[in-house]
């Protein structure tokens, strides 16, 4: 079973002085080696975070950190406390328009909550009341925000700090089996919200708007440790939970038909066992050109948008894991430091 991390909440006070600090920043161009193979050094071991066009956000500590890409430095944009940081599944932490919403268990008001902070001034913009667990969230538009709790998704309104719509997507028992299953995948395209949930097995298409679920898909009994939707296909990657076996799978969903369509998954055999602690490397991000990217022994393979593998890219066994894709190169958590490393070029014919 995994556990809550909680951090320490400061004050509306110690939040914009916690802005004005740079945690690190590390410039390419100092460097001696390619900015390509520079690490951006971190101020610590960071969770799960979300990469934002040219900023990868993530917590440290009792930090929200905000790292530059470009600039190649870290920031130190708010302090948290009491966290919902479920390890290390999600992130629990979203990023829209310089705002950044988190989960907290004590709000501004000392209870429970979930708050949109402001990441140039580190100011709460909205806490609203929120009371149970937390398996995900984001931004569900301006004013909105979208909490995947134990047995629904719950949209709740920043401005008045109402619940809009609870949409039940597990029933009690199922949601006692969580454990190591709880929610690893998510992703909200408009009003859509579309998850992998692994206490049932299964992936669900909920309407945030309308406040039901329009979709419910199933492959097999498989554990989701990535999902990325393109067009009318949503990419997963999961791991084969039957008989023990566990090992790597990879498909999609195709959204009109509503059927799964398995992929050959690169360099997989059936011998191959992902043991648990490693079911959160199972990852699946979005690639260039409208493509997915995974990572998998030592290397990260491209595909394009038809599934049609383009690409393999060899990265560093210490690099960490795939967390995105950024300007062509692949970006990698490591202990405490993120790695950039350009991804190969695909010939015409895809070798």
């Amino acid at each position: 079973m995994r556990h809550f991390q909680k951090l320490l909440w400061l004050s509306p006070l110690a939040l914009l002085g916690a802005v004005v600090g740079v945690v690190a920043a590390f410039c390419g161009g100092e460097d001696s080696k390619p900015a390509s193979a520079a690490p951006i050094k971190l101020p610590g071991a960071a969770s799960r975070g979300v990469l934002r066009g040219d900023h990868y956000y993530t917590i440290i500590g009792s930090e929200i950190i905000d790292v530059d890409l470009k600039q190649r430095q870290a920031t130190a944009r708010a302090s948290l406390s009491e966290c919902y940081d479920y390890l290390p599944l999600a992130p629990f932490l979203d990023e829209m328009d310089g705002k950044a919403c988190v989960a907290s268990e004590k709000g501004v008001a000392s209870v429970p909550a979930i708050n949109v902070i402001d990441l140039t001034t580190g100011k709460v913009l909205h806490s609203v009341k929120y009371i149970g667990e937390v398996h995900g969230l984001g931004f569900a538009g301006d004013d909105r925000v979208f909490v995947i709790g134990a047995t629904n998704v719950v949209v709740l309104d920043l401005k008045s700090g109402e619940t809009v719509q609870t949409v039940p997507v597990l029933k009690p028992e199922q949601a006692e089996k969580r454990g190591t299953a709880a929610v690893s995948a998510y992703q909200r395209v408009g009003n859509l919200l579309y998850l992998a949930e692994n206490a049932a097995m299964r992936f669900d298409v909920v309407d945030l708007e309308a406040g039901k679920v329009v979709a419910e898909l199933r492959a097999g009994y498989d554990w989701f440790g990535g999902l990325q939707v393109i067009g009318d296909k949503a990419y997963v990657r999961s791991i084969n939970l039957s008989y023990g076996i566990n090992n790597p799978q990879f498909g999609f969903f195709d959204l009109k038909t509503k059927k799964y369509i398995d992929l050959k998954h690169p360099d997989a055999k059936i011998t191959d066992h992902i043991i648990e602690k490693d079911f959160d490397q199972t990852t699946l991000v979005a690639g260039p050109d409208a493509g997915v990217c995974l990572a998998w022994k030592g290397n990260v393979y491209q595909f394009d948008a038809d599934g049609k593998q383009i690409g393999v890219t060899p990265i560093d066994k210490d690099d960490g894991r795939l967390v995105g894709v950024w300007n062509g190169q692949a970006l990698t958590l490591g202990a405490d430091a993120l790695h950039l490393t350009p991804l190969a070029k695909a010939s015409a014919k895809g070798d």
